[in-house]
């Protein structure tokens, strides 16, 4: 037994992870809107609210 054992889990990719979670309520019209808007871009929803919060803070310097 000379081999090494695998650890459980995702293997380490050295790119700072996300651990914070953040969660809201919306409108079902206002998810539907995300969602397609998303998905004519190319983008998940939360890569899309992501996005939207980065802009934000880029447009308040």
């Amino acid at each position: 037994m000379d081999e090494k054992k695998r650890r459980p889990g995702r293997p380490k990719t050295g790119q700072p992870i996300k651990d914070r979670r953040v969660t809201f309520r919306m409108k079902e019209t206002a998810y539907n809107r995300l969602k397609e808007y998303s998905s004519a871009k190319g983008l998940t929803v939360t890569e899309t609210i992501n996005k939207a919060i980065e802009e934000y803070y880029q447009s308040k310097k």
